[in-house]
């Protein structure tokens, strides 16, 4: 199976703008930058991943294409989620055509590659999608098999919307669930959270970095 992996990443400029209390903008970048690069790496290492289409509007993003050959950048204007997904998933299907293809959020602090592995496993059954779920209700991964199956859905509710969808279109649905793939980081609470588990490299070393300056 030859899958095509896309993760849309907001801008840098208001990254984790629920952390500006706390932490500095450069921090919050830095901070973004790593889950983001670890994200990367998690789905780099599956074979069955061809291509990791980027989506963003941000232009310095440079150090995040040298972490993979498999890494493409798409650039959009910044207008919202919903347009930037349907120009990935547009863009995708047009240059790639890949048999499947698997949406995850950029800021997921502690998804390991065996978590890529097992949600992969779950799709062989063609007409299916693999959801797994984050904690606030949202949907932090997804793969389709094949593309565009079901609408894609957006916000806090929408891991309960996908599976609406699933049923009403008949599409066999399996639901990962794993503390390293539920676990995006937003929040004070939720960055509190992350620092009392284990997390993946480069945020694990950021992370490091904050507990020496920050008081959290």
């Amino acid at each position: 199976m030859e899958i095509t992996a896309i993760v849309p990443i907001k801008e840098f400029s208001k990254a984790k703008s629920r952390l500006a209390k706390i932490l500095p903008l450069n921090v919050r970048i830095e901070l973004s930058k790593a889950m983001l690069k670890d994200v990367i790496l998690a789905l780099a290492s599956n074979c069955e991943i061809k291509n990791i289409v980027i989506i963003t509007p941000n232009k310095d993003v440079d150090d995040v294409v040298t972490i993979s050959k498999k890494v493409r950048i798409l650039h959009d204007e910044g207008i919202g989620q919903v347009f930037a997904l349907k120009k990935a998933l547009n863009y995708t299907l047009e240059m790639y055509n890949p048999d499947a293809i698997l949406i995850a959020v950029a800021d997921l602090p502690s998804i390991r590659p065996q978590d890529v592995s097992k949600m992969i496993h779950l799709i062989q059954t063609y007409h299916s999608i693999v959801l797994a779920p984050s904690t606030d209700g949202g949907t932090n991964v997804m793969i389709q098999y094949p593309p565009a199956i079901i609408d894609l859905k957006y916000g806090p509710m929408s891991f309960k919307k996908h599976v609406e969808e699933a049923y009403r279109k008949k599409v066999f649905l399996q639901i990962y669930f794993s503390e390293t793939t539920s676990i995006d980081l937003d929040t004070l609470d939720d960055l509190k959270q992350v620092m009392k588990i284990h997390v993946s490299y480069n945020t694990r070393e950021i992370l490091r970095k904050i507990k020496e300056v920050y008081t959290i």
